[in-house]
This record gives structure tokens, sequence and C-alpha cells, in this order.
């Protein structure tokens, strides 16, 4: 029979799933009821892409954090990389440095890839069960074990030949780990950067993503060729540089986004404002003709 309403589905929530509109967790509920928090559907038809600026403040906020978190440690690291070049450090100060950010990097990814609940963040990687975006967390612990090993070495404290080939194969796993790291972690950030719509941060992780080891493997392999391997050490430099690039536009567009979701949020404000004035207006228009004819209820 054409025309028939479908039936209202039936069943429960069987996992954690935040409500859309205040994060509420909607375990346990009915598929068809409401959000007893807010009172918004729990099943709600399927919507259009909406950026990040358009989801809840408390979605907002999470990918705000990991961004700064992120940004502050790109800084850190090119701050200690100009600071041992340039500046008078002691001698450990800077590879120590490096270890703290090290360490405090793959909590800033953490920060920056939370899990969300919302339609989005299916499409765009971020929902539970996103292996790339738990594979690009865990990579990144590469980082503070390969320096930690590297300062370990570099203490020049004695060791046997068997720690000492051991420790060299643990830093080459580790360094390898953190690499392939940030290429995950870069596909993982593009796909927020299309979400957040930063077409300059996508443009930063795909040189990234394609230029680390094309441009990369190019170089190993036609080193006995001058000129052409510093043509390629250039654009495997430039890839290299995208990826601090791309955090620090992507950190900037997440915290555009804030306002922007402010600016909205006031927007509907204004507009539930003026509906409100608009309705009590009817209502003493509708109330002043009634009394003017004399109806009961009036007075």
């Amino acid at each position: 029979m054409t025309g028939a309403i479908p039936p209202a589905p039936t069943g429960l929530v069987e996992r954690d799933r935040e409500c859309e509109s205040c994060g509420y967790n909607l375990r346990g509920l009915p598929v068809s009821g409401r959000c007893p928090e807010c009172g918004a559907p729990i099943l709600r038809p399927r919507m259009k892409d909406r950026p990040l600026s358009q989801m809840p403040m408390s979605v907002i906020n999470r990918f705000r954090i990991g961004g700064w978190a992120c940004a502050a440690c790109v800084v850190g690291w090119a701050f200690t990389f100009v600071g041992a070049t340039f500046l008078p450090w002691p001698g450990g100060t800077a590879p120590a440095l490096r270890l703290v950010i090290a360490c405090a990097w793959p909590l800033a990814v953490w920060l920056i890839t939370p899990e969300i609940g919302a339609p989005e963040a299916r499409l765009y990687g971020f929902a539970r069960g996103g292996w790339l975006r738990l594979v690009a967390r865990w990579l990144q612990f590469g980082w503070p074990a390969a320096y930690a090993i590297e300062l370990a070495r570099a203490s020049g404290a004695p060791m046997p030949g068997s720690i000492s080939a051991l420790l060299d194969i643990l830093v080459y796993a580790s360094g390898a780990a953190a690499l392939a790291g940030v290429l995950v972690l870069a596909l993982v950030l593009q796909q927020l950067a299309e979400w957040v719509r930063d077409d300059l941060a996508d443009r930063a992780f795909t040189w990234t993503i394609w230029g680390l080891p094309v441009f990369g493997i190019t170089v190993i392999l036609l080193s006995s060729i001058i000129l052409v391997t510093l043509f390629f050490q250039i654009l495997l430099l430039i890839s290299i540089l995208a990826f601090p690039f791309g955090v620090l536009s992507l950190g900037r567009s997440i915290e555009l986004s804030v306002r922007h979701a402010r600016d909205y949020e006031q927007r509907l404000r204004r507009r539930a404002e003026r509906q409100r004035s608009y309705d009590e207006h009817a209502a003493r228009a509708v109330w002043s003709t009634d009394a003017s004819r004399g109806k009961p209820g009036s007075s």
C-alpha cells in the first residue's frame, strides 16, 4: 500500500551512546523515545553532513583541548630545536626537553582523537571502533621510547655488547613505529580537517601522507645522484614540515569553530526570544480582540 506510515522502531539502545543535543548517555532507553535530559528524539532522521562548528559545544571542546595540546607540543619541539642550535644551553638540556615533549605527545594525540557518539563522528572516523584512530594513538608511544633509548645510549655508561645491540634494535623499532604513527595520525587529522572545513590543513596532511614515504624512498634509492637527491631532499623536508603546519592550522580552525558555535547558539537564542515575543504579542492581540467583542474569559 503506497503512502503507508512505517511503524515506529522498537527495542532499546544497547550500547553507550550520547545524545546529540546534550551528551546524555542513552543506553537502556527505548529507541523510539526521547532523551530524558533535553527531550530530543533518540532516533532522528538521517541528517546532512554538519561541520564541527554546528555540533554541541561539549563535542567541540573535546577537540579544542586536543588541538591546543598538540599545538603546544609542536611549538615546544620547535623551541628546543632552535634553542639547541642558537642558544648557549647546557649539553643535556635540549635532549631532556625533547624527551618531556615526546612523553607529552601521545597524551596530546589521545586528546585530539576522542570517541564521539554523533552520526558525523562515524563518517569521519571518530566513532567507537574506529581502528585507524586507535592505531594512531598507540603508535605515538614510539616517540618517548626512541628518545629514552637514545638518552640511555648517549649517557656514556658502559654496557655489554649484547645490551648495546638490543638497544640498537629497540631504537630502530621505536623510530619505525613513530614514523608510521605520523602517517596514520596524518590520515586521522586529515579527516578531522575535512570535518572542520580546514582546506589548508587538509592539503598539509596530504603532503605528509604522500610525500614522506615517496620522497623518503626516492632519496634513499637515488643517493648517488647528488643534484637529484638534493631536489628530493627539499621535497622531503617540505613533507616533514607540512605535518606541524597542519597541526597548527587545525588547532586554529577548531578554535574558530568554538566561536562560530557560540555565535550560532546566540542566533538561535535571539530567534527563540523573537518567537516568544511574537507569541506573547499575538496572545495579547487575541485577548484584546476577544475583550472588545465581550467574549467570556477575556476579562
